[in-house]
């Protein structure tokens, strides 16, 4: 399908971040601790000046930080610093350790019925497993419960070098028919993402700049079959130039790709009314979570 000649800048404003981390190129400049820590305020002012809608924030990232280990000390209060002082920016996201399957569990259900959490992330190749693997259907069987999406991180890493496979996509879409999937970053080719799309209505796509770039990931976005199953994250880029970077491609619907598309699946159109709460860290996170109201 050609391309629309309407370029994303005239439609990017309100854009909408599934896939926000502290940016990973001020690691040669600031401390890994620090960048775990950045000052909450200093990023919704950055938010405002790009003109960004709502900012999904989830757990560490297992596979991009420097330590490659999850903090121990902070299991949701990583999140709750974004959300509960500014909700109107910030929708959490859980995330999915399937090794800590019970306790795991028991956070992401504190924080999708006491904090609103929108969904759960999990990069299952940060692990070791595809996302068949048995360790990953206790997941999709409490989110198909709780009714939010399920993102999968699909890139590789230096530890993890064999692509998912579409068909252990089919596998759990066909498992789990009733349940939304997001594959982030996949490496599928264009044919494979049409045929997902075509036989599975449970399956959508996040991108980000570099992967829009790809002209066959580019031609699935602007398909019939991928216009509204399309969205995009920053992917740790920092968002000036992520956003200048796509807005010079063009879009058959950039509005659905940006916006659109993220406010219909995860129903940010209809999010009840949060009232902002200061955070306090505590000294104990897991004591705070189980003790959350």
């Amino acid at each position: 399908m050609a391309e629309s000649a309407r370029p994303a800048e005239e439609s990017i404003r309100g854009a909408i971040d599934l896939m926000y981390f502290p940016p990973a190129c001020n690691s040669s400049t600031v401390a890994v601790e620090d960048r775990c820590h950045e000052p909450v305020e200093t990023v919704v002012a950055l938010k405002k000046e790009c003109d960004l809608d709502y900012v999904f924030v989830t757990q560490c990232k297992r596979w991009s930080c420097d330590r490659r280990a999850f903090c121990g000390d902070a299991p949701l209060e990583d999140i709750l610093r974004y959300t509960q002082p500014y909700p109107e920016h910030f929708i959490g996201i859980g995330n999915y350790n399937p090794f800590e399957i019970a306790r795991n569990t028991q956070e992401n259900e504190i924080g999708i019925k006491n904090h609103g959490f929108r969904g759960i992330y999990v990069h299952p190749g940060s692990f070791g497993i595809s996302p068949n693997d048995r360790r990953m259907y206790p997941l999709y069987v409490k989110a198909l419960e709780w009714q939010v999406p399920v993102i999968l991180d699909l890139r590789l890493t230096a530890g993890n070098t064999r692509p998912v496979r579409v068909t252990e996509m089919e596998q759990i879409a066909s498992d789990f028919s009733d349940l939304s999937f997001v594959a982030a970053e996949s490496q599928w080719v264009g044919e494979e993402m049409v045929r997902l799309a075509d036989n599975f209505a449970n399956v959508h796509f996040c991108f980000d700049g570099p992967a829009l770039h790809i002209q066959s990931i580019r031609s699935f976005v602007n398909s019939s079959a991928g216009q509204s199953r399309s969205m995009w994250g920053s992917n740790g880029l920092p968002w000036k130039e992520a956003l200048a970077d796509v807005g010079r491609l063009t879009f058959a619907n950039s509005n659905q790709l940006f916006r659109e598309n993220a406010l219909r699946l995860f129903g940010l159109n209809r999010l009840p009314l949060r009232p902002a709460m200061a955070f306090i860290e505590s000294e104990n996170a897991h004591m705070r979570i189980i003790t959350a109201e």
